[in-house]
Formats: structure tokens, C-alpha cells, sequence
């Protein structure tokens, strides 16, 4: 369906001399996986007024709603989307619960279009699980006003997405797919497009019988849409200093979708949870819980990665979760169809980072758009998209001559969704203190309409640092986790053998540990901490293993990785380099 980036270039320009010819005479690019092929030799390349990077709802929204006003504004607009999976939606993972607001004023005719968004919330509630066994219905008149869904759908995102590909492609946009971007173009400290990965390295960084040198795509005006830490945005916010002022703070979200009989009668019910297995007692200060969107069934569980106990394993909480008798008696009469994990920003309005910077902006939920009370980040990633595309065409003439649109993060702190987003500020760093604290400020704050007092910052430091060292959390109450059945509970092995999972065979492993690290590992993550990414991986990338001679050393199983990027912000010092691959990872359907 979508188009092929090589094939694409051929056709465009067939003369490499004549693409060298374009302009950007001193270009230069930065990127954590470097070609081992002579930097001297040319690359192709194609040039666009607006580059996309990622092909998520916020970057195909902002590609839809540029071809869109650009037609109003006569304006003759070149845009593309490049998207590191296989194809659009192979990376996307989400609850999801989507309010379509800005759906609406991205396609006001949406309705009447063959979409997938067909479910609507028809019933919801929220339960306290005080265990395996016990738990309770939370009155709907406690449950906060933020935390209703009455006009949300319940979704795949990775079908919205999909189906956003094709509107975007019939608006003329070029959609590429498996086209992964290692770093942006730069020309005097001022991004002016960005370069591909190299495709066909092998195990040792070696250019194989396939190997494929990555593009220049020049741009205007580069947007990066790439999700929570994506490395081209992470590497963005260091280099042009765009970081919060407060603490950043992630959780890990876990997923599988289920196929069920006889539940026909529950379609559009969605369940919260509090309590179990995170958080056992009202004192406990981990943060997370878990949902059950019925459209077609599926769960989700998050742990927010700023907890304590070195120990903790959130797929095994995770197992735990479904273990509990509430859970459990929707499972035992199903079967399990798609697994998938994936890191979400927890940090409100509060943790995000400036979204302009000399030739770019940051977009949806690379910026951190998740609205802590609701739980609900899709429906505002597209309306980043939106806002953002908006301002460039308006100010198109300052973008075409390359000053930086000011105007545009103006436009961002102003929009609709923003100001919801302040209303839950401080909804995260309540629950640092305990699920009282934190359920009783989100009850305050619905009452009082989003301008609760004595709000705080989520707590300085990062969340590796918030780990405690293995003699400190065998202090903390014991956390048992079970074999699984194989009914309800399964292995790592196991259910990453419904992730899709494709990676090319002996290819350069996108995740290795830092130069001037690789003592970390064993020295300081498994002396003092027991190796919290054996734990916290869902995909068991990261093992410790016995050499001959007693030694120990790390392996890293990069062809289990799911994308997750857990490891970037919990590993000890923060040892793991993640880097984009040149192809491959998970290949969801459904999620």
C-alpha cells in the first residue's frame, strides 16, 4: 500500500549528480548508528517542503491536515511520512480509549467514512482489586469527572492508523514505510531534513550483499512524531536544550488482546483498576494499574518505572493482574491473540519539553500529550498534529526562508487540549506519596474542575535513580511471582511469540551497551542493583550469563526487542544505547 523510499528515489531522480545539486551545500547529520561506509560518498536524495517523522496518529494527522489547509491557502505543499515499521501501525500500541474531537476537526465527515472507530463506550466503571480473590465496584459518583469516557470510542489505534495512512495518501502525501530515521540533516545548527538508516549491516557493522545506504531527505520544516523517547526527538532535545524544567517520569504499558466467546453483550464496557498486585495496601507508592476495553477484548497494565524495589518484574505483575478472579473469569474462556509492550510519558504538561527548535517541532506523544487523569494521549497526539499543521501553512512565508516559527509553540500552549492538559497537573506526583494521596487529589481536583491547590512536581531525579539497591528492597515486603499455566499466565518465550517479532537474520544489534560503559553492567546494574533489566525487559532481551572461567557478562538478545525503550530510562546510569535499526521489530495488527 504505502511506498517504497528506494524506489521512490530512482524514480524522482535518476542523476545522483543531480540531487547533490539541490542545495544544503555543507550538510552534516548526527546519529547514534554510523554507516561504516566512507561518509564521503554522496547519498541520494529527495527533497520535500515538510518531513514527517513517524508514521503514528500525530504525524499522519499533521501530514492530512497540511495537504488540507494548504489547498485553502493555495498553497502547492510537497509532504511525506517516514514510519520505521514494516508498515503503518507494525509499531503502534495503545490502550485505546479516543475522544474524537479532534478527529472531528481534523475530518469533519469521519462518520461517514469507512473507518474503524465504530465502538463506543457504553458502559464503564472501575474496580478496587484488594487481591487475588476480593474486589469491589468503586461508586460511579467517586470516580472523577476526567476519568469518564462516555464520548470516547474504544479503538485499535494500530487500524486508525492504517486508515489515517490512506486518507493521507489520497490527499498526495508519500507515505514510506520501513524506513527507520537515524538523525536529522543539519546546517548550521538548524535541522534541514534527515538521513535514513543504513539498511543490510551485519552482525559486526559490515555492509552485506544487501546493503543499503540511508537517504537525505531535505525539508523545510521537519516534524518529529516518533512517540515517547524517540531517538531522533531525544537526540533534538539535547542538542537544542529543549528539556523540561520538572523531572520526567515513564511508565511501561503492557497489552495483549484476547478473543472471546459469549462476551458479545459486554462490547463497548471498559473497566479501570486500582490496588492489586501494584499498589497492596493504601500506603504503597507504586504507581499503575490496569484496564479491559471490550471491542475486541483486550487488557492492558502499566507500571510506572519511577518504583523502588529493584526486584519488580512488570510482565510479572502483569501475570499477577490476570491471576486475580476478576480477570481471570473473562480469560480462562479465551484465547490469546497478540501480545505487545511499550513505554508511555507520564509526566503531564509539566515534563514536556519545548516543542520548537531551528527547523523542527516536536508532535504528539514525543512531546507528551497523555492526559494523566483520563488516561487518554491519542485523540490530543492528533490534535498536536493539527494545531501545529495549522500554524506552518499560516506562516508558511517565515518557514519557506527558514526562520524558526515561534508562532507555532504559541499556538501549542493556547490550543484546546493543552489548557485540558494543565487541568491534570500534578495527578502523577500525588500517587508518589501513596494510592490515598493520590486517589483523594484526583477526586479533589475533578470536584474543583481542574484547579486543585497544593499541587506538586513529580519528585527530582530520574526513574533509574529512584531504584533502590538489592540490599535496600529485600527490606521491602517480598513480591512472589508464580509460574505460569499457560491459560491465563504465560512466559516472556512465549508471548513474544505473538508480537509478530522479524528482524533479519545476523544483522547489527541496535542495542548495545554505551561506550566507556561496559563495565556498568556487571560492576554496578548486577552488583548492586541484581540486574533490574533481566526483570523489567518484557521481552527478556537483557541475561546474565556464566563464562567460562566464572566471569559474568550481559548478553543482550536484541531479536526479542520490542521497542519498548524501557531500558533507555531504567537501566543503572542509564548504560543501554538504543538505537534505530535499520529494519525489523515487532508487527502488530490489532493494538
Amino acid at each position: 500500500m504505502f511506498r517504497s523510499l528506494q524506489r521512490a528515489v530512482k524514480q524522482s531522480f535518476p542523476s545522483l549528480l543531480f540531487l547533490r545539486g539541490r542545495g544544503y551545500p555543507s550538510l552534516s547529520f548526527f546519529t547514534r548508528v554510523l554507516s561504516t561506509e566512507s561518509t564521503e560518498t554522496p547519498r541520494e536524495r529527495l527533497d520535500y517542503d515538510v518531513v514527517i517523522v513517524g508514521g503514528g496518529c500525530a504525524g499522519l494527522s499533521a501530514a492530512i491536515r497540511l495537504k488540507t489547509e494548504a489547498e485553502k491557502h493555495h498553497l502547492d505543499l510537497s509532504v511525506c511520512v517516514l514510519e520505521k515499521g514494516e508498515s503503518l501501525g507494525s509499531h503502534v500500541m495503545s490502550g485505546c480509549l479516543l475522544n474524537t474531537d479532534s478527529l472531528s476537526t481534523l475530518l469533519p465527515n469521519w462518520k461517514e467514512l469507512d473507518s474503524p472507530i465504530k465502538q463506543r463506550v457504553k458502559e464503564e466503571g472501575m474496580q478496587f482489586l484488594l487481591g487475588k480473590e476480593n474486589s469491589f465496584s468503586i461508586p460511579s459518583w467517586l470516580i472523577p469527572r476526567a476519568s469518564r469516557h462516555s464520548d470516547s470510542y474504544v479503538v485499535s489505534l494500530s487500524s486508525v492508523v492504517r486508515w489515517l495512512g490512506g486518507i493521507a495518501e489520497e490527499k498526495g502525501v508519500d507515505v514510506f514505510s520501513d524506513t527507520p530515521v537515524a538523525g536529522l540533516l543539519l546546517q548550521d545548527n538548524k535541522a534541514v531534513g534527515v538521513v535514513t538508516q543504513d539498511k543490510g549491516l551485519d552482525a559486526q557493522g559490515r555492509p552485506t550483499g544487501i546493503y543499503q545506504r540511508g537517504y537525505e531527505i531535505g525539508g523545510k520544516s521537519v516534524l518529529l512524531a516518533e512517540g515517547v523517547l524517540g531517538s531522533v526527538t531525544e537526540e533534538a532535545i539535547q542538542r537544542f536544550d529543549l528539556q523540561s524544567p520538572q523531572q520526567r517520569t515513564f511508565g511501561l504499558g503492557i497489552k495483549e488482546v484476547w478473543e472471546m466467546s459469549g462476551c458479545e453483550a459486554a462490547l463497548g464496557k471498559v473497566v479501570h483498576t486500582v490496588g492489586y498486585p501494584l499498589q497492596r495496601s493504601f500506603r504503597d507508592r507504586m504507581y499503575g494499574g490496569g484496564f479491559v476495553y471490550f471491542e475486541q477484548p483486550n487488557l492492558v497494565h502499566i507500571t510506572g518505572l519511577d518504583y523502588a524495589d529493584c526486584r519488580v518484574s512488570p510482565y510479572e505483575e502483569f501475570q499477577l493482574f490476570k491471576q486475580t478472579d476478576f480477570i481471570a473469569s473473562l480469560l480462562r474462556r479465551g484465547e490469546r491473540l497478540e501480545y505487545g509492550a511499550r513505554t508511555i510519558f507520564e509526566g503531564g504538561v509539566d515534563g514536556q519539553c519545548r516543542c520548537v527548535f531551528p527547523g523542527g517541532v516536536v508532535i504528539g506523544e514525543g512531546l507528551g500529550v497523555m492526559d494523566m487523569a483520563s488516561m487518554q494521549g491519542a485523540g490530543n497526539a492528533i490534535a498536536s498534529g493539527v494545531v501545529v499543521a495549522d500554524s506552518l501553512v499560516k506562516n508558511w512565508g517565515k518557514v519557506a526562508v527558514g526562520a524558526c516559527v515561534e508562532e507555532v509553540e504559541t499556538a501549542l500552549k493556547n490550543s484546546a487540549f493543552m489548557k485540558q492538559l494543565k487541568r491534570s497537573r500534578g495527578q502523577r506526583a500525588a500517587f508518589e506519596k501513596g494510592l490515598l494521596r493520590g486517589m483523594t487529589f484526583a477526586f479533589g481536583n475533578s470536584v474543583l474542575r481542574g484547579h486543585a491547590p497544593f499541587r506538586r512536581a513529580v519528585a527530582p531525579g530520574e526513574d533509574w535513580e529512584k531504584t533502590k539497591s538489592k540490599a535496600e528492597s529485600e527490606k521491602l515486603p517480598a513480591r512472589d511471582y508464580e509460574k505460569p499455566d499457560n491459560i491465563v499466565t504465560f512466559d516472556r518465550e512465549n508471548s513474544l511469540a505473538l508480537s509478530g517479532l522479524n528482524y533479519p537474520q545476523d544483522h547489527l544489534s541496535h542495542v548495545q551497551v554505551k561506550k566507556g560503559m561496559e563495565k556498568v553492567p556487571v560492576e554496578i546494574s548486577l552488583k548492586t542493583y541484581d540486574g533490574p533489566e533481566q526483570r523489567f525487559c518484557p521481552a527478556h532481551v537483557y541475561e546474565y550469563r556464566k563464562r567460562e572461567g566464572g566471569t559474568t557478562e550481559l548478553c543482550i538478545n536484541h531479536e526479542n526487542c520490542l521497542h519498548c525503550k524501557t531500558c533507555v530510562v531504567k537501566t543503572p546510569k542509564e548504560f543501554i544505547q538504543w538505537s534505530v535499526p535499520g529494519s525489523g521489530g515487532p508487527n502488530y495488527s490489532n493494538m
